[in-house]
């Protein structure tokens, strides 16, 4: 029973079947290699970085974390401190994606698991 319901997930997953081919709809793994080559690109490019901003957010934090003091070197703390702002605008087009890859999986699950339920 677990054998055959790993088969037939995993077949959905790679798209092995043929025979069992949609040939009107993505479906499957076709539908998860798709959110992530259309979707995914098209989630990122909604996501504004503004170089003219960052670059004014970047001297600012070197400034302030300097204080009165003058160095040669860009101090981590900004960098990193400018950097995890960058990243933390990416995560909700990620977390979006995600959830549709989520969503896909436990859609191929529930359809592994009917069709075990029609056998028995």
């Amino acid at each position: 029973l677990s054998h055959e319901l790993r088969e037939d997930f995993d077949t959905a997953v790679q798209g092995n079947n043929l025979k069992e081919a949609d040939l009107k709809t993505l479906t499957g793994g076709a539908r998860i290699a798709n959110i992530f080559r259309e979707r995914f690109p098209f989630e990122l490019i909604k996501v504004e970085l503004q170089d003219k901003d960052m670059r004014n957010q970047t001297v600012v934090a070197i400034r302030n974390i300097r204080g009165f003091r003058s160095g040669l070197f860009t101090p981590d703390e900004a960098f990193e401190y400018i950097v995890k702002t960058q990243i933390a605008k990416f995560e909700e087009p990620i977390f979006k994606c995600v959830d549709m890859v989520t969503s896909e999986l436990l859609s191929i699950v529930h359809e592994a698991t009917s069709k075990v339920r029609i056998i028995f």
